[in-house]
């Protein structure tokens, strides 16, 4: 069984007019105020005190369980768990890419990479280049999805990161596309409004019923981004994804076609 997801661009609103996401199948009359309400429920979790490994054994318990659950009680801890996936793995794991411009980062940051040359680091910037450390050695035997963090790393670089470099903060209009689209609605959204991390809900959501997801892109281009772009989360959390683009020959598009998600 297949579920299938389609992103394209919707031609773009003027930059005065409000954010248009219209469901367009019909709703039901109790929907807006279940949909608010399933909003609130999200941000009622915190797991910015889970460590890596605590975060995803909540999502393999849901996976696991997820034929014994009521489906809509369940989405705010499911969506609340993917908001703080993509919070680390597109927003704080970006100190860790060689290509990374540390010199972006407040001064007193930067320090955790010398921690050999400064007399003294608090306890935040001990705990970032500790970690930095760490993750370098651990790198060259593991892949960086199954490298796995403490809470208290990710708490010491939101305190150090005083600019927000590294906040990649999941929006209330993602959320509400996501869920909209899981539900099965049409969704319009304006250029930069985040259609990429908005599918990202639904694909996971319909994956870990076992179903392989196929996400649809307007072209070559936006696919192997998206899939590029979310590999980092989708992995974090167990679901291997791929993309199939009009160049590959069969051998890679029977893989990528393997995979529990696919960007067309």
């Amino acid at each position: 069984m297949s579920s299938l997801l389609t992103l394209g661009t919707a031609k773009r609103e003027p930059d005065t007019a409000p954010l248009q996401i219209r469901a367009l199948r019909q709703a039901k009359p109790q929907q807006p105020q279940a949909v608010r309400a399933l909003m609130d429920a999200v941000q009622t979790y915190d797991f910015t005190t889970y460590s890596d490994t605590e975060l995803t054994d909540t999502i393999t318990h849901l996976k696991t369980n997820w034929s014994s659950l009521a489906a809509d009680k369940a989405l705010p801890e499911i969506f609340a768990t993917l908001g703080e996936a993509i919070s680390r793995r597109l927003g704080i794991w970006k100190i860790f890419d060689p290509e990374f411009d540390r010199a972006t980062l407040p001064a007193s940051f930067q320090a955790c990479w010398r921690a050999s040359e400064t007399a003294t680091l608090n306890e935040d910037q001990q705990t970032i280049a500790n970690t930095l450390l760490s993750v370098d050695q651990e790198s060259k035997v593991c892949r960086p999805w199954d490298i796995s963090l403490p809470a208290e790393f990710y708490q010491a670089v939101r305190r150090e990161d005083t600019d927000g470099i590294l906040t990649f903060q999941v929006t209330d209009e993602q959320l509400l596309a996501g869920l909209h689209l899981y539900k099965g609605n049409i969704v319009q959204m304006n250029a930069g409004e985040g259609k990429t991390v908005a599918g990202l809900f639904p694909a996971v959501l319909h994956a870990m019923t076992g179903t392989s997801v196929h996400v649809i892109t307007a072209n070559d281009y936006l696919a192997a981004r998206d899939a590029d772009l979310l590999a980092p989360v989708y992995r974090f959390l167990g679901f291997t994804v791929g993309a199939v683009l009009g160049y590959m020959e069969d051998d890679d598009r029977r893989y990528n076609y393997q995979q529990a998600i696919v960007y067309n």
